[in-house]
């Protein structure tokens, strides 16, 4: 067997284990994050039943007044704790998205991305952080793009792709991504009071 054949071979058994490493941690990542989100929903759940059991008590007993003024009290508590529950919950994905940024994963991302770049001319803006400088210009050359590069400070990773011609934008930004996800999660988790 040739070098040229063993090197071969070494890299695409490194890709295939690649692959099968990146699986799986996908299928984690997706467990914990379904996990935790039903557990969170869960107990937010059961905190909205007490909070109107305890009302539908209260109601009973005291004046209107009174009940007016606990349940704000009570309402606002809530979606103080809400607030921070889903602070700490996207704390948590920040935090995880900054520490794969140096691993397979976070490439893998880039390179879907560039991958599916609408049409933009081949003189577009490549906007990112200059510790992803020279893998991305290459995804962006095989992809026939010969962009100008320009540094920006991303601490959670991704970049923008700007065309000047065209004041097209797309912005992979993960910052955007988390934000993006956050307040989706905001409008359909069922959090609501």
């Amino acid at each position: 067997m040739s070098k040229t054949q063993t090197i071969a071979n070494i890299k695409a058994d490194a890709k295939t284990d690649g692959d099968l490493v990146l699986g799986v941690l996908e299928e984690e990542i997706a467990n914990m994050h379904d996990e935790t989100m039903h557990n969170y929903c869960m107990g937010i759940d059961k905190e909205v039943e007490n909070f109107y059991n305890s009302e539908a008590i209260e109601i009973e007993s005291e004046e209107t007044t009174t009940l007016s003024q606990q349940t704000l009290m009570r309402k606002r508590q809530l979606l103080e704790q809400r607030q921070q529950l889903v602070n700490e919950l996207f704390k948590a994905v920040r935090e995880n998205v900054i520490a794969q940024l140096d691993g397979p994963l976070y490439k893998d991302y880039c390179k879907r991305q560039i991958d599916a770049l609408p049409a933009v001319s081949s003189a577009c803006e490549l906007h990112a952080r200059k510790q992803d400088k020279d893998f991305l210009l290459e995804m962006m050359y095989a992809k026939g793009l010969n962009p100008k590069y320009v540094e920006i400070y991303a601490t959670c990773g991704g970049f923008l792709v700007v065309d000047p011609k065209t004041n097209f934008e797309v912005d992979c930004r993960l910052k955007s991504r988390i934000s993006e996800a956050r307040t989706w999660f905001e409008g359909h988790s069922g959090l609501t009071l």
